[in-house]
């Protein structure tokens, strides 16, 4: 374990001179600080090729260390198949997700969580390929362990019953996507209801709100439109509630708890991307939703780059004429109009106009001129 640990550190030492060019003697060979400085390596531009170098040194170590059959040997893949996703190398990122969830599933059993997360790691890159013959019956037994354990109302839950409508929205299922959908919304608001901290309120609300906006979604692409534009009212109202303080508490209150809801969507960005990858829609709505709390807290400078963030993703992902590609142009366009900029947010109001246009043109064609209002 000595020797090991010892390899561990050399590892640990040689990411960190890559980084800043010098080794910390203080500096900890915890293999969990070893995982974040991989992958903030392989966030930097340039450094993809570091941090792939220093984890696949990692899993080599593991190997030796712990066999080919120990879950610490697994976790040390799954680190590895992460950043091979995350660099479109699909064919040897599936591989190694395989091999450490049989590793996974061996030692802990086929109900243990970490077997659910292993298996949501395999069934996401199947997802980002749009397999999704391949990554649905991964998801179904997911959600089946985590209702298990977790119970069925859990937000972890919800979280896979959100996912599991994805697919079979992106394959046109729709009857089988809208009660999970409900589902999921179900989860949320109670969720909204249990939770007493005002910090949590807020992220919960924020929430709720993108689970209404996905049921609503559900139902435009249906053409029932009258059933999507009232969820649609209840989210833009929430965002709208979560953007302006209440009048009733004092500045120090409402700073403190600011801060926190800040802090816990920064979390929800770092988890999101640890889970989904940077390439995701997931981790798009978190950057969004990060950003609206950073405008409410008027921190300018920082909300322009995460709406840019989450608008390139979303279009690479859904396509440049999404109706889910249109709120983010248009806080986008919000933000430069604030700041004068009209030269630079009137093309995006014109491009979130024109996807509207489609919309209702659908609308029109599905529903008739006389319900356009």
């Amino acid at each position: 374990m000595r020797r090991f640990r010892f390899a561990i550190s050399t590892v640990v030492a040689a990411s960190v001179l890559v980084v800043t060019g010098s080794v910390s003697a203080q500096w900890s060979a915890d293999v969990g600080e070893l995982s974040r400085i991989i992958k903030q390596l392989n966030t930097q531009a340039g450094k993809h090729a570091e941090a792939v170098s220093l984890a696949e040194k990692y899993v080599a170590l593991a190997h030796g260390q712990y066999g080919d059959e120990d879950p610490q040997y697994a976790t040390a893949l799954l680190l590895l198949a992460g950043l091979y996703k995350s660099q479109d190398r699909y064919a040897e990122a599936e591989l190694l997700y395989k091999r450490a969830l049989a590793i996974i599933e061996k030692t802990r059993g086929p109900e243990h969580l970490d077997v659910s997360n292993s298996l949501k790691d395999l069934a996401e890159l199947y997802e980002y390929q749009g397999r999704y013959d391949e990554a649905e019956p991964l998801y179904k037994r997911v959600l089946a362990i985590r209702e298990k354990v977790l119970g069925p109302e859990h937000r972890n839950v919800g979280d896979l019953l959100k996912e599991l409508a994805w697919i079979y929205e992106r394959q046109d299922r729709y009857a089988e996507a809208e009660p999970l959908l409900k589902r999921e919304l179900a989860i949320r608001e109670k969720a909204l209801g249990l939770e007493h901290r005002d910090a949590w309120d807020t992220l919960n609300e924020l929430k709720v709100a993108v689970s209404l906006a996905s049921l609503a979604a559900l139902y435009r692409n249906q053409g029932r439109y009258a059933e999507a534009e009232p969820l649609e009212m209840r989210a833009r109202a929430i965002i709208e509630k979560a953007k302006r303080p209440s009048g009733a508490q004092s500045s120090q209150d409402l700073a403190s708890k600011d801060a926190e809801a800040v802090s816990l969507a920064e979390r929800d960005v770092a988890l999101a991307q640890d889970q989904y990858g940077d390439g995701h829609t997931k981790y798009a709505n978190a950057v969004f939703w990060l950003a609206i709390l950073y405008e409410k807290n008027g921190r300018y400078a920082e909300v322009e780059p995460l709406y840019k963030r989450a608008l390139v993703i979303l279009e690479k992902v859904l396509g440049p004429e999404h109706p889910d590609v249109r709120p983010s142009l248009t806080y986008l366009a919000a933000v430069y109009r604030n700041q004068g900029r009209y030269a630079e947010a009137e093309p995006l109001y014109k491009r979130a106009l024109v996807i509207l246009e489609k919309v209702l043109v659908i609308r029109e064609k599905v529903l008739g001129l006389e319900h356009l209002d």
